[in-house]
């Protein structure tokens, strides 16, 4: 009996009893390497670079040329590690729908389609706190219902003038409001003795939106400024 082949992926996945491990075990191997948690240097490259360095990997671009002719939307992982090629040479991966990377270009996660890789959707949405002219008052000011599922991703926090402001953010199931909860922690926009504040990595958040939730501001303090406009960015899947 001899190895075979798995039905997702062109690499060994099976190796009978007594077999030879050899070449099929050993890119099996380089498969873990390449695809699990799998980060790209850039989705546009179309021709082999110069001097790739082990562990290199991309997906090739569309109009591929060279060695990578023909294997366009392929994962190209670089290897020194297999001794038939001990200078080098390049694995290929063939997507499956449903399969994400991460680009080292922007850090933005990117899905096959079947067809091409996609980048997720940006999109935002903004509230407006005005004091009509005088100073901002403490409170909750208004709620907004998520139309779909969405990830937030960060914050914009900008003024009329500069001053101190903090503003928390809560959420709530549609059958839960008008109870809600903080889903900022101790990241919450925050301006202090400025007019623009931002967190575009925020970390400390709860990150994760279901359709018709709503998601409400409350400020907790405001000195100086009358006027703040909080930009909320969010990933659409």
């Amino acid at each position: 009996m001899s190895n075979t082949v798995g039905p997702k992926i062109a690499v060994v996945d099976s190796i009978p009893d007594g077999a030879v491990y050899g070449t099929d075990g050993r890119a099996f191997l380089r498969m873990f390497q390449a695809l699990i948690q799998p980060n790209v240097i850039n989705l546009s490259t179309t021709a082999p670079p110069g001097s790739p360095v082990n562990g290199d990997t991309y997906v090739i671009s569309t109009g591929a040329t060279g060695s990578w002719f023909g294997k366009d939307a392929h994962i190209a992982y670089w290897t020194t590690d297999d001794p038939l090629f001990p200078s080098g040479n390049w694995d290929y991966y063939a997507p499956v729908k449903g399969w994400q990377v991460v680009s080292q270009v922007n850090n933005g996660v990117y899905e096959f389609n079947g067809t091409a890789w996609v980048g997720q959707r940006v999109a935002s949405f903004n509230f407006q706190v005005d004091g009509g002219g005088s100073a901002i008052t403490a409170g909750a000011k208004g709620q907004w219902a998520a139309p779909c599922a969405m990830t937030i991703t960060g914050w914009v926090l900008t003024a009329d003038q500069s001053g101190s402001c903090v503003i928390d953010v809560l959420k709530s199931t549609y059958a839960g409001f008008p109870t809600t909860a903080s889903i900022a922690s101790t990241d919450k926009p925050t301006l202090s003795s400025a007019q623009k504040n931002e967190n575009l990595a925020i970390s400390a958040w709860t990150t994760a939106v279901t359709q018709g939730d709503e998601i409400q501001i409350n400020v907790n303090s405001a000195s100086t400024v009358t006027r703040a406009n909080l930009t909320i960015n969010v990933t659409i899947p």
